[in-house]
This record gives C-alpha cells, structure tokens and sequence, in this order.
C-alpha cells in the first residue's frame, strides 16, 4: 500500500529491521479478546450490602446534597414544598405495594 492515497494523504510504508523494532511490539498478539462484563460489575458493586457506617456516611451525603437543592430552590424565588430527604428517613417501613391474584 505505500504510496496508496488515503484521506487525501499519502500512505508511506516501509519494513522495519528487527534491529529497530521494539522487543515487545507483538506482546500479547495471539491473545483471545475477552468482553469484560462491566455493567454486572457495576451493578454487584451499587447493590452491595454497605456496613451501617457506610449506610450513616451515605445518608449525610443524600441529606447535604438535598438541604442544597432546596436552598437553591429558595434562592430562585420558589414556592415549593417538599417534606426533604430526611423526613421519609424517619418512616419506620417503606411503602410497598403487593399485587393479589385474587383481587381481579
């Protein structure tokens, strides 16, 4: 391919002696690609069960971060009333709904 016109450039190609080569230019060449499954990876990582420190440590984060949306709410001139992160904190359960067969 040398002098083969590419992109509206000319391909120069040459050999290169071994002398000049890098002595691991094909390391690793006859190697099989693996598909690194990362989105499991990550959704093992975020669905973790976290000690009750990380827990208390995660909660502050979620509380400062929701106090800061609602000081910039404010600021803005936003009638806007939401009970906050750390009023459905102190529920005792979560609310969940169940489905019946029978309730058709």
């Amino acid at each position: 391919m040398h002098n083969y016109m590419m992109f509206g450039q000319r391909l120069v190609c040459r050999v290169v002696p071994v002398s000049q080569q890098h002595p691991q230019l094909f390391k690793g060449a006859n190697k099989k690609f693996r598909v690194v499954p990362r989105q499991a990876i990550e959704a093992e990582r975020h669905n973790r069960v976290r000690t009750p420190e990380e827990e208390v440590k995660r909660i502050k984060r979620l509380v400062k971060v929701d106090n800061r949306r609602k000081r910039r709410i404010e600021g803005q001139g936003i009638d806007y009333a939401y009970e906050g992160l750390s009023a459905k904190r102190q529920r005792s359960k979560p609310k969940r709904t169940t489905f019946d067969e029978d309730s058709d």
